[in-house]
C-alpha cells in the first residue's frame, strides 16, 4: 500500500495517494510519518485526506465491532503501551536508538546496563530526533509544481522519511523495515540512470541495511526464550541495522541535496548567459 501510494501521489492523485496510505496506516501506525512526507511536500489536500481517512478507519475499526467497540479499544491501548514501554522496548529486536539507549541505560530483563539511569534514553533521543528533523528537511525538497513528484527522487524521499524517524523510535523490529524497500528501488533507478558512483555508494548502503537482516550473527536472530542477556560490545551490536538504515537515508539525503543545488546553480548560469547574449544583442 505504501508504494501504490507513492505511483498515485506521482500521478497528482493525492486523495487517491491518502486512502491507500491510510489503510497501510491503520495496520502499522508507525506509517503516519507519511503525513509529514506530505506536510513537507506542502500537499496539504493530500495530508488532510490520509488523516481524515485514517481516522475513520481506526474509529470504524471500534465503532462496529461485534463485540464491546469500548473494551476492544481498551484492549488496544493497553497492546499498544505494552509494545513501546518497557520491559518490550529494550528486547533484542527492536531496532531503534531508542531501544537501544534503553538496553545501554535501564536494568531491563534484555541487558545488563553500563550503569542505571532511566532518564538517559529520553535525554539522549533529544539530539538524534533533531539530527533526523535537520536530515529530513536538508533531503526532501519543497514542492515546487505537480511536474516535481515524477521518477525514483519520489520512492527515495518517502523512504528516507520512514527511515530517519523509523529508526529513532520508539519501536522498529524486523519486518517493519520492508515498507523501506522503496529507497533501496529509488538508489538503484538513479544509479542506472546516471551511473553516478554517489548513487552506486547509496545503493550499497541501502543493499547492507537489508542484507544485515539476514546475518546469522544478528541478535534479532535470537526468539524468546532463547535471547541471550546483552552485555557490553554485544549491546553495541543490537544496533546494526537500524543504524545501517539512519546511514543509508542520511547518504541518500546528501546525494540529493547535492543534485538539487548543482540544478539550481545550472539554472542561474543558464539564465546569466541567455541575459547577456540578450544584452549584446541589444547592443549590437
Amino acid at each position: 500500500m505504501v508504494v501504490l501510494g507513492a505511483v498515485l501521489w506521482q500521478r497528482d492523485h493525492s486523495i487517491a495517494a491518502g486512502l491507500a496510505w491510510s489503510f497501510a496506516i491503520v495496520t502499522k501506525p508507525f506509517l503516519g510519518l507519511l503525513v509529514l512526507f506530505l506536510l513537507r511536500k506542502k500537499d496539504f489536500k493530500g495530508a488532510f485526506a490520509t488523516l481524515a481517512f485514517s481516522g475513520s478507519l481506526f474509529v470504524g475499526s471500534f465503532i462496529f465491532a461485534f463485540s464491546d467497540p469500548l473494551q476492544i479499544f481498551q484492549d488496544w491501548r493497553t497492546s499498544t503501551h505494552w509494545h513501546t514501554g518497557l520491559p518490550n522496548v529494550a528486547k533484542p529486536d527492536n531496532q531503534t536508538f531508542y531501544g537501544f539507549f534503553n538496553r545501554l541505560f535501564v536494568d531491563a530483563k534484555y541487558s545488563t546496563p553500563i550503569f542505571d539511569y532511566p532518564t538517559a534514553p529520553l535525554l539522549l533521543m533529544i539530539p538524534v530526533v533533531a539530527l533526523a528533523i535537520y536530515i529530513f528537511v536538508y533531503a526532501v525538497s519543497e514542492q515546487k509544481n505537480v511536474g516535481d513528484r515524477g521518477g525514483p527522487k519520489t520512492f527515495l524521499e518517502i523512504a528516507i522519511t520512514l527511515a530517519l524517524f523509523m529508526a529513532c523510535g520508539p519501536f522498529m523490529e524486523g519486518d517493519h523495515v520492508f515498507v523501506l524497500l522503496p529507497g533501496l528501488f529509488g538508489a538503484l533507478l538513479l544509479y542506472f540512470g546516471s551511473y553516478d558512483r554517489r548513487w552506486l555508494v547509496a545503493s550499497v548502503l541501502w543493499l547492507l541495511a537489508f542484507a544485515n537482516l539476514f546475518l546469522p550473527i544478528g541478535v534479532n536472530q535470537f526468539r524468546p526464550p532463547y535471547w541471550p542477556k546483552l552485555e557490553g560490545l554485544m549491546i553495541l551490536r543490537s544496533l546494526h541495522y537500524g543504524l545501517i538504515f539512519f546511514v543509508a537515508a542520511a547518504y541518500s539525503g546528501f546525494v540529493l541535496h547535492s543534485d538539487r543545488m548543482k540544478g539550481i546553480h545550472s539554472t542561474r548560469v543558464d539564465g546569466d548567459d541567455a541575459r547577456a547574449d540578450l544584452e549584446a544583442e541589444v547592443s549590437a
